[in-house]
């Protein structure tokens, strides 16, 4: 998890019609994502912010605005006192496991920097709802092939709040028979794992 203050001077980055840079709103978060990801806290120097606030939305940071150059270093300030008492939330992932095994999932990876996180809430089936699994390594058994998004949502002693999501995908066994043996892969926390098991085939 990385954190990004960016100061901007533009107003573009309306929808998704690219200013003079080329990038998009969401270019800019699917980049942010793939990247750690990183949280971005957009510093918008005159002009309008609503496009930088969505973007400090999407990516789980906050937006603030400098009416000129003279307000940038409280600007500056403002967003660093945010980000030391603001949780982060790290729900690791992509998680990848087999059907009828428990996934165990690792949140051990979030942090408050002025604090610590008291409470580990877990959505497993992407209703928005963090009333799957508390703590912060729970597992979770699929009894058939699923994929979609997982949610972590932590808070710390101060009860300031952060969630970060990541996918699961949970696979059928890949049986290849031959002759009396039959090898089955299962993944077990993104590591396969190989079964060699006797089969009689009948001829």
């Amino acid at each position: 998890m990385q954190l990004l203050i960016v100061l901007v001077q533009v107003e573009g980055l309306t929808g998704e019609n690219p200013f003079f840079t080329g990038y998009t709103l969401s270019s800019v978060v699917t980049a942010a994502e793939n990247a750690d990801p990183v949280i971005i806290y957009p510093i918008q120097i005159g002009g309008t912010v609503e496009k930088f606030e969505e973007l400090a939305n999407q990516t789980g940071g906050k937006a603030f605005t400098a009416e000129n150059a003279s307000e940038v270093v409280d600007a500056i300030l403002e967003a660093l006192e945010e980000i030391k008492t603001k949780p982060i939330a790290d729900a690791n992932g992509p998680y990848l496991g087999y059907v009828g095994l428990p996934i165990t999932f690792d949140g051990m990876g979030s942090y408050d920097l002025d604090g610590t996180i008291v409470s580990y809430e877990w959505d497993f089936d992407d209703d928005g709802e963090f009333d799957d699994a508390t703590g912060a390594t729970p597992s979770k058994t699929w009894n058939s092939a699923y994929f979609g998004n997982i949610s972590l949502k932590v808070t710390d002693n101060d009860g300031n709040e952060d969630v970060d999501s990541t996918t699961v995908t949970v696979r059928e066994p890949v049986a290849n028979c031959k002759h009396y043996n039959c090898i089955t892969t299962r993944y077990t926390n993104n590591s396969p794992i190989l079964e060699i098991r006797t089969k009689w085939l009948n001829k």
